[in-house]
């Protein structure tokens, strides 16, 4: 692509070599924290990979002799670099890392397809030592390492010399001789560095498919490292998630995965519900399947209430008085100063609690996720008063608009609750789950495990959304489904198609053929 300045920001007028990083979007997996060390890091990489390829393309791919810059010695048509020195040339290059999001957007507009993909380069138009923008899609990246059985580093070493070679006029896509041309200046840069792997064309060869649309991670996936069919004899339980993933987009079980649930239950495995529901709105909306949850096991309010193998409750963990005061009071102040950009929702067992105000949104809940019938009161203290009536608040909800909720909500509600011992996690984007200390699916799934008398090894778990992260670290082997957010794609043993493609009925059946070949 080309035909335009630098994506993200102008880079400064530089003399020498000038190498811009940055990261682009709240999704890419990357910590705060880590941010400088990890583009510190890589930004020494770029250099070393511009140096080499700039000393390939002048003396690498030529059909005939060429002269080393460093000496004078003839060179011949293999790749004998000189020792890198960045500081002789005049360069500058974007390289930006992003989520899924916004290389989704890039996709529709420069290119006018959708889905995000794992490199994109764009070259600068004219005369002048500006190579022009580098973006690569970090999830993508990650999926792809795991894929691979690289680190992300490696990967990421891999599409910045494919995304920099195509900057500097090599084309793989614009017949085999360019192909060509373009895989062996990859082999040889990758190989001179040390870095590991084979360069992207020779990857795409492999898998008969052009190098930008393997990477589509919201479509069926091929696995390249399944977990051996030992790990899969070893499941005993299989747990789902809900939202995103047991249901479609319509909060549906659709047909087919009905079936294969029937067919994993079939064969001796218990499928169990680990879901953000409670275990009435777990039951309303999973009734398809004709599980009865009142005297089954199961995982319910995000790990906080769990009930075992009769169904009765083994564990009910609650949040602290203070913290729910706390989150009521400041609601009730918002809602009598007219602010309704957000709402509160209180979870006390099987029962969801909401002020007057907040009824539509409590509604909402009810209506499109199968939460309880919300009851409704006029004031906070009335509220509190049968919260402690009926033994505690499990959890509360925030509810938003998506762009308030990552730009505003989270980081106000994570200020004001953590210091009260709180944690705060999200299934949807809309919503901000507020859990008492240490809840999460994979302490509820841990202590139903201990309960059943199994281990996390034999314990298979499908999940997409960030309050999974935990379940599927836990689990012996862990699912992510194809419409996953991008941190589970760094810890799921494999993804499968989406809730809407039936993803878990994709990745039951790799359980099913597993236990085939016993």
């Amino acid at each position: 692509m080309s035909g335009r300045a630098s994506l993200f920001e102008e880079a400064d007028d530089a003399n020498l070599l000038d190498v811009t990083m940055s990261l682009v979007g709240n999704g890419t997996g990357i910590m705060e924290e880590e941010a400088d060390t990890f583009l510190e890091a890589l930004d020494d990489d770029v250099r070393r990979i511009i140096t080499a390829a700039v000393q390939y393309k002048c003396f690498g791919h030529m059909g005939h002799e060429s002269f080393c810059s460093c000496g004078g010695k003839p060179a011949v048509t293999s790749f004998m670099p000189c020792p890198p020195r960045a500081a002789e040339l005049e360069a500058e290059l974007s390289v930006v890392l992003c989520d899924v999001k916004v290389m989704t957007d890039l996709n529709l507009q420069w290119r006018g397809k959708g889905g995000p993909t794992d490199v994109l380069s764009f070259p600068q138009e004219g005369d002048g030592g500006v190579l022009g923008d580098i973006v690569i899609c970090v999830p993508v990246a990650a999926q792809q390492a795991k894929e691979r059985g690289t680190t992300l580093v490696d990967e990421l070493r891999i599409l910045l010399v494919h995304g920099l070679l195509h900057l500097m006029g090599f084309d793989h896509e614009t017949g085999a001789q360019d192909a060509q041309i373009m895989r062996r200046a990859e082999s040889s840069i990758l190989s001179v560095l040390g870095f590991n792997g084979e360069g992207l064309v020779a990857m795409a060869d492999e898998r008969e498919e052009d190098s930008h649309s393997v990477s589509n991670i919201s479509a069926p996936h091929k696995e390249v490292h399944r977990p051996p069919p030992s790990a899969f004899q070893a499941i005993k339980v299989v747990a789902l998630d809900m939202d995103g993933t047991l249901l479609n987009s319509s909060g549906l079980v659709d047909d087919e995965t009905a079936k294969a649930i029937a067919r994993v239950q079939a064969a001796g495995i218990q499928v169990i519900l680990a879901t953000g529901k409670g275990r009435v709105g777990a039951a309303r909306a999973a009734h398809k399947l004709g599980i009865n949850l009142d005297i089954q096991p199961g995982v319910y309010l995000n790990g906080l209430v769990v009930a075992g193998k009769n169904g009765e409750i083994i564990q009910d963990d609650t949040l602290s008085w203070p913290a729910v005061e706390s989150a009521l009071e400041y609601h009730a102040t918002q809602l009598t100063a007219g602010d309704r950009t957000f709402a509160l929702t209180v979870f006390c067992g099987d029962r969801m609690f909401s002020l007057d105000a907040a009824q539509k949104y409590a509604i909402g809940l009810h209506n499109n996720f199968f939460e309880p019938t919300p009851e409704q009161f006029d004031d906070a203290d009335s509220l509190l008063r049968e919260a402690r009536a009926a033994g505690g608040v499990n959890k509360m909800i925030v509810l938003g608009d998506p762009d308030d909720v990552v730009q505003e909500l989270r980081p106000y509600w994570e200020k004001r609750m953590r210091p009260m011992g709180t944690e705060l996690t999200s299934a949807h984007p809309t919503m901000i789950e507020i859990l008492p200390p240490g809840g999460s699916k994979g302490n509820g799934l841990s202590c139903l495990l201990d309960h059943m008398g199994l281990s996390a090894s034999q314990l298979m778990a499908f999940g997409d959304g960030e309050n999974d992260l935990t379940m599927l670290q836990l689990a012996g082997i862990s699912v992510a489904m194809g419409n996953a957010v991008p941190q589970l794609l760094f810890v799921a043993d494999f993804v499968s198609g989406s809730n809407d493609d039936m993803g878990v009925a994709r990745g039951l059946d790799v359980l099913l053929e597993a236990l085939s070949q016993n």
